[in-house]
């Protein structure tokens, strides 16, 4: 069966840069063109509706981030992705949390924004929303042994042992870059994040069989029930 098709709408942040305005997936395209006239008025910008990916088809983080409401949000998803089994996942998911990790650690161009804690607030919120807080732990011991700025070697060496760790969880290598990703990796991630989307993992493929014996079970049951009472009434008629 066909499956429904998805509208979404952006507004063009930049000429030629479009960017999905989140929350907004309709199925039904003219009420997306209503929302599309309403954000182009509010935003003062010009807006277009276009086909949606299915969202277990979007690998693209921060496409995803704004489909889902925030980068926290969709970390969350790669990450739940990746516990099912696609590696093309946790690749993302391993990107995004060294960037928080260089970030935090005050590397890169705005490392001096770093030594304040108002600053890292935000990323340990991905952090920790991502079940990272042992990360949080550690990157703030090395503010207090660094407090003038941590050192590259000391924040490269942090994220190896993160990576170490993280490969021990997931029990394989994963791939550093997507174009170290084979063919058969991609699909079948996307076939994994299809299945958990729809809810068809073999987890839920067990419950829900599991389930269905059990209503066949209490099926059994009120139905021996009901002849019982039956033959009861019948034995009542026959004593009276």
């Amino acid at each position: 069966m066909a499956e429904e098709e998805e509208w979404i709408v952006e507004f063009e942040e930049s000429p030629g840069r479009w960017i999905p305005i989140t929350g907004a997936v309709y199925r039904d395209k003219r009420r997306a063109e209503e929302r599309r006239r309403q954000e182009e008025e509010k935003l003062g910008t010009k807006t277009r509706v276009v086909r949606g990916t299915p969202i277990w088809d979007e690998w693209n983080f921060f496409r995803l981030a704004s489909r889902l409401g925030g980068t926290t949000e969709a970390i969350r998803e790669m990450k739940k992705r990746g516990e099912a089994g696609a590696i093309v996942a946790w690749s993302i998911y391993k990107n995004h949390i060294e960037n928080l990790i260089r970030a935090a650690c005050g590397a890169g161009a705005e490392g001096e924004y770093a030594r304040e804690p108002a600053y890292r607030a935000p990323l340990y919120s991905d952090l920790e929303m991502a079940g990272e807080e042992d990360l949080i732990e550690q990157i703030e011991g090395l503010w207090r042994k660094y407090p003038n700025g941590i050192p590259t070697h000391v924040v490269r060496d942090l994220i190896d042992d993160w990576n170490d760790s993280l490969q021990r969880r997931v029990g394989r290598r994963i791939p550093k870059r997507p174009e170290e990703l084979t063919v058969e990796d991609i699909e079948e991630s996307k076939r994994i994040s299809r299945e958990l989307y729809k809810g068809i993992t073999r987890e839920a493929r067990r419950i829900e069989k599991r389930e269905e014996e059990v209503r066949k079970e209490i099926e059994e049951i009120e139905a021996m029930k009901r002849e019982i009472e039956r033959r009861l009434e019948e034995l009542k008629k026959k004593i009276g």
